[in-house]
């Protein structure tokens, strides 16, 4: 009976935590795109404040696909203040199905292989670290959060 009750109670739980951490994930921002502005503002730690002005991809099948960002920086001694950023996406799918072609961009990679800024491209070797950098930081807040679900629980 008590193996029952906790089997009952585990899903009644889990329910209301992922219904605490979900609302901070993004439904409408792609990963790609959350990453490739992640990496432009820690690439670009000094420039700031980054204002962001826009974003678009496109898509060359199956090579790549690319998340193109605009935006300024409040750095003097640039000839202009608009910049721009892009982040390739290797093509990562064994087998086309109806999601990648409803999302095109699930069909690639969520780490870039490749980045530039103001068409320059980015050592790999820097891009690597700020990947990696933003995937450790990204997993200490996801950590954080699953320590404050069961605070959050008990204050409902």
């Amino acid at each position: 009976m008590k193996t029952r009750i906790h089997g009952l109670l585990f899903p009644l739980l889990v329910l209301p935590a992922l219904a605490i951490l979900l609302p901070g994930c993004s439904k409408t921002d792609d990963v790609r795109l959350v990453l490739c502005k992640e990496v432009t503002d820690r690439l670009l730690a000094t420039m700031r404040p980054i204002e962001w002005l826009g974003d678009s991809h496109r898509i060359r099948r199956p090579e790549y696909a690319v998340i193109h960002l605009d935006f300024t920086v409040s750095k003097t001694g640039w000839e202009d203040r608009k910049v721009t950023s892009e982040c390739y996406f290797a093509y990562d799918t064994v087998e086309e199905n109806v999601m990648t072609h409803v999302d095109e961009l699930s069909a690639y990679s969520t780490l870039p292989y490749k980045m530039t800024i103001r068409g320059r491209e980015v050592p790999h070797r820097i891009l690597q670290k700020a990947v990696s950098q933003e995937q450790i930081e990204g997993f200490a807040e996801f950590l954080e959060k699953i320590r404050e679900a069961p605070r959050k629980l008990q204050a409902m």
